[in-house]
């Protein structure tokens, strides 16, 4: 069975360790394993020949990264070659080609004079490099500039050849454009953010480089031995229209989702293990009857991670003769929800795979055909609204998951803990305070109102040195486990502390039969001694579990709010003559007190840690 604390750990298989590999080339598509490689910019890095039809999701995740340089296919040159020499050969005829030789949008039927042509297109660039807000992380920029260099060596663009490859040695060289994060419409493409790209490529603009750091883009690029872009006729509108940021950020938005939905899987396995729940609803006849593939498939990795032959599950073993019929919601159907996901995920993969590998120019060149048409490949809503799509079903696994956390942190009459596996019948909380022989009544318990009647209560004098004994007092739902007394002329230490959790553990197995064996967790605040490093070992060894407090909370011990401060007024104008008088006292205190008022202190507990939560650790109670 998985532990609890297995419920709480975070998964995580993004992360992979890279090792060394050699300059080779290797064209897309081809077979073979993937070389990794170790981090840092004195590595060598693979070429990736990029043809513009065979991109791949995980491809422009490693060119973000800095893993591979960029070349062209011998056959992509040759595409973009005879592109170029359409268009060319259109302006030189004189004849009218939006975006060419026309202006743009209502401007489509005014004729640009044949010196204007390359002002039109640097013009085009500047006006529209108007995005707002933060710029796109070094690797987001290089996997849009290689998405866009992967479009554009499709040949439909009409982009020159030794344009494209000023584009790929910026690549390889790092050299890479301020590109804002906000401004793209998505019905007219990647506009805004594909202009600021091509702002810096130009010489102008900011751009960043591991060598330069940020600095005016021209500069950046002479640091590098690279010359800025000049700009031919339509090689401005074809550096901008596209869905490449679009498609780029979602590439990397779609290989996080679908880590995260093989960890909602597994989460969720463990998670029905803790709650002892019953396999029962993933049976593969269920879901033949029901025959969605993501269904199939997510009860198909259900049933292996809880019926491993290797590690059976003790929690599956229990349900064999049980009479339990059913589990929750977010249980049982996990094939049904997770499955969709699956499903989802596949659908957007598929798009985004399309749009990786598309032209999303315009207008296109057909050199084949000696055709410029206008059209309306750069419009978003493919990728776009895939995206949508995606972020609905990963929004499902955090709504199940969500639910799946409140069934394990505040279990309910009837739910999935039934009252001898609640985590809060487990718990132990203890805490330290200092109790004074002579506890003189406060000001505020003097006040207090009395009938006339009532006996006068005698009141005593401060001494100037009150003799005072330490107590750690350790408690559950049903009572005091431990009162442990600190010998005078001792001090609260880790030996010391430990020595205290041997007592108590011998009080648990005399008091609470079989709390050993099901797992005590234990609730203590940060104090020195309680979080030594003697301490962790010797909770270890006992296999206790450690309930946190929440990040930046106060201390949330039950002892102080609920336990320490109703003792103390109940000794308050008290005075004892001897130690063992006032741990007599204490002891009877602590025996006529009613399990309710345990419970009580315990639950609220919850309450209280909710609140600091809510309140991002801002939150201070007595």
């Amino acid at each position: 069975m998985f532990s609890y604390q297995a419920i709480i750990t975070l998964i995580s298989d993004l992360d992979q360790e890279l090792q060394k590999g050699g300059v080779t080339l290797r064209v897309l598509g081809s077979q073979g394993p993937r070389p990794k490689y170790a981090a840092g910019l004195h590595k060598e890095k693979e070429y990736l020949a990029l043809d513009g039809d065979s991109l791949s999701t995980d491809d422009l995740l490693r060119l973000g990264r800095g893993q591979y340089y960029i070349k062209l296919t011998d056959e992509a040159k040759q595409k973009v070659i005879k592109a170029r020499n359409l268009v060319e050969d259109l302006v030189a005829s004189n004849k009218p080609v939006y975006g060419v030789t026309t202006g743009f949008g209502k401007f489509a039927n005014k004729t640009i004079a044949k010196d204007k042509l390359v002002e039109l297109q640097e013009n085009l660039i500047r006006s529209h490099a108007a995005g707002v807000g933060s710029g796109l992380s070094p690797e987001r920029t290089k996997m849009l500039l290689a998405l866009r260099i992967n479009v554009l060596a499709k040949g439909y663009s009409g982009i020159s050849l030794e344009t494209l490859e000023k584009l790929i040695a910026a690549f390889n060289a790092s050299c890479l454009p301020w590109v804002p994060e906000q401004g793209t419409v998505g019905a007219s493409g990647d506009l805004a953010p594909l202009s600021h790209l091509a702002l810096g490529m130009i010489g102008e603009g900011k751009m960043w480089s591991p060598k330069s750091g940020w600095a005016e883009a021209k500069f950046v690029l002479e640091s590098h031995n690279l010359t800025p872009i000049k700009l031919k006729p339509k090689e401005g509108i074809s550096l901008i229209n596209g869905t490449q940021l679009i498609t780029s950020i979602g590439c990397e938005a779609l290989e996080r989702s679908e880590a995260v939905a093989r960890q909602a899987d597994v989460i969720a396995a463990l998670t029905l293990e803790v709650l002892k729940g019953t396999s029962r609803a993933f049976d593969s006849k269920i879901h033949a009857a029901r025959p969605h593939k993501g269904q199939i498939k997510v009860a198909h990795r259900m049933r292996g991670l809880l019926h491993s032959e290797t590690y059976s599950s003790e929690v599956s073993e229990s349900h064999r003769f049980c009479n339990r019929v059913q589990d929750a919601y977010t249980l049982r159907c996990c094939p049904q929800v997770h499955g969709i996901v699956d499903d989802t995920l596949e659908f957007v993969r598929t798009i985004i795979s399309t749009e990786l590998n598309s032209a999303t120019d315009n207008p296109m060149v057909f050199a084949d055909m000696a055709e410029i048409v206008s059209g309306g490949n750069f419009h978003g809503e493919y990728p776009a609204k895939a995206l949508d799509y995606m972020a609905i079903a990963i929004h499902e696994l955090s709504s199940m998951s969500e639910r799946r956390i409140e069934r394990l942190v505040n279990p309910g009459p009837g739910g999935d803990f039934q009252a001898n596996n609640n985590l809060f019948d487990n718990l132990i909380t203890g805490d330290e305070t200092w109790f004074h022989l002579n506890t003189p009544e406060t000001k505020r318990d003097s006040m207090t109102w009395k009938h006339p009647s009532s006996p006068v209560t005698k009141k005593f004098k401060v001494q100037r040195s009150a003799a005072k004994v330490m107590a750690t007092v350790f408690w559950d739902a049903k009572g005091v486990i431990l009162l442990d007394i600190l010998p005078q002329g001792q001090c609260i230490n880790a030996a010391r502390y430990c020595s205290t959790l041997d007592r108590l553990k011998e009080a648990i197995r005399r008091k609470r039969p079989g709390l050993l064996r099901r797992g005590v967790v234990l609730q203590h605040d940060n104090a020195t001694p309680h979080s030594a490093n003697l301490t962790q070992q010797w909770l270890q060894r006992y296999g206790w579990e450690i309930l946190p407090h929440p990040a930046h909370s106060p201390d949330l011990a039950p002892s102080d709010f609920h336990l320490f401060g109703l003792l103390k007024r109940h000794l308050g104008g008290m005075a004892f003559e001897t130690e063992d008088d006032l741990i007599s006292e204490l002891r009877n205190w602590f025996d006529n007190l009613d399990v309710d008022f345990f419970r009580v202190g315990i639950n609220s507990l919850l309450s209280r840690w909710q609140k600091c939560i809510d309140l991002h650790g801002d939150y201070v109670e007595k």
